[in-house]
């Protein structure tokens, strides 16, 4: 293609950042021009780690030949991708969302009772693909592309080496057992919507793992909750887990001077609810669970892994905190759950099939 192309690209969300950047950053690389907007605080790091500069604060001025989404989920608000897919539409601009996550489908591209239907939407997998159909989405804008925020873990854990497990524990002044839990906003994880909040799931675990003396517990928060542009911000609710973990004698951290991944890779056990990150535990083959102490819905349609069978969970809080002691102690229960994993694989090629989708629109 000789006329250098003009993308618009923009994200509300890490977990939604994550599925465009390996597309900008190959873009880029091919020459074409990226306009990326001015993102929030937590997307900000994203893009500075991946050395993308952000060039624009707005999209009104801009004239450009494709729109480029990520596909986040905002209750109250209407969110950045869908004001690009409003603007796609209202200037008859090609639009690409790429489906970040297994759930809220029609929701993420609802605007005021309205689905703005993308020109293309590249998604995960046949049961996502699925789930959109059943949302009433039509045939021909879904491409079943893979994730690209997940294109690398298969790489990053078997490049984990056993110097790197240790070098994470000694910054985190590690115990002999680390557990790594991943929490979710308040909002995110509200117990009147839900029936239990993150502070139930903390309880459970610590119950489960009360006045060892050889565990380090982590509590890495959710990017969005660290994010002090946004409503989410909360720090104050560490200080009460401090408590709660001095309450039962256990170890505590929260974040720590290490990435989220790095924890999760070094852990012994990772825990959460329905995190992303649990799906990257997932494709990384590590020891993990899913708690939902009081739980009062079915969660297994907002995380594909405990749909599938390959995160084990609980429903209740004396459940949690057997499965707890059970993944961290029981070797046949862990050798089991290590053969469950291993039918949930990516070919780390969903970067690559994404950035040709962007080509194809054009041909």
């Amino acid at each position: 293609m000789s006329k250098k192309l003009k993308i618009l690209a923009g994200a509300e969300h890490p977990g939604s950042a994550n599925t465009i950047i390996p597309t900008i950053k190959t873009l880029q690389a091919n020459g074409e021009e990226v306009y990326i907007l001015k993102p929030t605080e937590a997307v900000q790091a994203l893009y500075d780690k991946n050395n993308l500069k952000v060039t624009h604060d707005s999209f009104e001025d801009l004239s450009a030949d494709l729109i480029l989404t990520g596909t986040a989920f905002e209750r109250d608000k209407v969110n950045l991708e869908q004001k690009l897919l409003k603007l796609g539409k209202e200037r008859n601009i090609p639009t690409l969302a790429v489906l970040d996550f297994w759930n809220n489908y029609k929701e993420r591209f609802t605007v005021d009772g309205e689905i703005l239907s993308p020109t293309k939407i590249a998604i995960m997998d046949e049961y996502a693909k699925k789930g959109m159909l059943d949302a009433g989405f039509s045939e021909e804008i879904l491409e079943v592309t893979g994730q690209p925020a997940f294109d690398h873990l298969k790489n990053l854990a078997a490049n984990f080496t056993e110097t790197d497990k240790e070098n994470v524990k000694r910054k985190l002044a590690s115990k002999r057992v680390l557990v790594t839990h991943c929490l979710h906003t308040d909002a995110g994880l509200s117990r009147y919507e839900y029936g239990f909040n993150d502070d139930m799931v903390v309880a459970s675990v610590l119950d489960a793992m009360q006045k060892w003396n050889d565990v380090t517990y982590v509590l890495r928060a959710h990017p969005r909750e660290l994010d002090k542009q946004r409503d989410t911000y909360n720090p104050g609710k560490f200080e009460y887990y401090r408590y709660l973990a001095s309450k039962a004698g256990v170890d505590v951290v929260v974040q720590g001077d290490v990435t989220t991944d790095e924890a999760c890779l070094a852990s012994d056990l990772v825990v959460g609810v329905f995190s992303t990150m649990l799906v990257n535990c997932a494709y990384m083959d590590l020891n993990h669970v899913s708690l939902s102490p009081y739980s009062k819905k079915d969660l297994n349609e907002l995380l594909i892994t405990r749909k599938l069978g390959v995160t084990p969970y609980a429903d209740t809080f004396a459940e949690s905190v057997e499965l707890v002691k059970k993944a961290l102690f029981d070797e046949q229960y862990k050798e089991e759950q290590a053969v469950k994993r291993s039918t949930f694989k990516t070919d780390g090629k969903a970067g690559e099939r994404v950035t040709k989708l962007v080509y194809d629109l054009f041909k």
